[in-house]
C-alpha cells in the first residue's frame, strides 16, 4: 500500500494544489491562484521525476488540464454577470468569452498535437506491418493458397509454437 502511494505521490500533490486553487479562487485572489498554479506544475513535475514516474504524455494532460481549468475561472469571473433585474439573469460579455476561449485553444493544442502525433505512429506501424507481410511468392489461386496451409493438431495448439494468421 505504502508503495501505491509514493508512486501516486504526484498526482495526489496535483489533487491538493488544485483544491487549494479553488480556495484562492473562492477567495477573489485570481492572481495568486495563477501562481499557485504555476506552482504546482512545477512541483507535480519535480515530484514524479524523483520518483520516476513522469511521462511527457502525464505531463502534458496535467498542463492542459490546469490551462482548461483556468479558462473556465476566466469565463465564470469575466464572461458571464449576474444582472439584478429580471430576477436571475444572466449578462454574457464578449471581452470575458474571448479571453476565456484563447486560453482554451491555447491550452487544448498540445493534447491535439500530441494525440494526433500517437495517432501517426500506430498508423504507420500498421502499414509496416500489412507491407511486410508474407506472401505468396507467385500468384496463385484461393484455393492453392488454402492448401499450403495446415491445420493445427490439438497438441500444436497446447504446446503454443504455432503462429495463429
Amino acid at each position: 500500500m505504502i508503495n501505491n502511494l509514493i508512486k501516486n505521490l504526484h498526482w495526489i500533490e496535483y489533487c491538493l494544489g488544485l483544491a487549494v486553487y479553488f480556495i484562492f479562487i473562492f477567495n477573489e485572489q485570481f492572481s495568486l491562484g495563477i501562481i499557485w498554479l504555476i506552482f504546482i506544475l512545477y512541483a507535480w513535475t519535480i515530484t514524479s521525476l524523483i520518483i520516476k514516474q513522469y511521462s511527457l504524455q502525464s505531463f502534458i494532460y496535467a498542463l492542459s488540464f490546469l490551462g482548461i481549468i483556468v479558462s473556465l475561472t476566466i469565463f465564470f469571473m469575466n464572461g458571464v454577470e449576474e444582472v439584478p433585474f429580471p430576477k436571475g439573469a444572466i449578462k454574457f460579455k464578449l471581452e470575458g468569452i474571448t479571453q476565456s476561449l484563447i486560453i482554451f485553444f491555447i491550452f487544448t493544442l498540445p493534447l491535439i498535437v500530441f494525440n494526433q502525433k500517437s495517432y501517426n505512429k500506430t498508423e504507420v506501424s500498421a502499414i509496416n506491418v500489412e507491407s511486410f507481410s508474407p506472401t505468396p511468392a507467385s500468384p496463385t489461386s484461393d484455393n492453392q493458397t488454402e492448401n499450403e496451409w495446415e491445420e493445427a493438431t490439438q497438441e500444436d495448439l497446447e504446446s503454443g509454437r504455432f503462429e495463429p494468421v
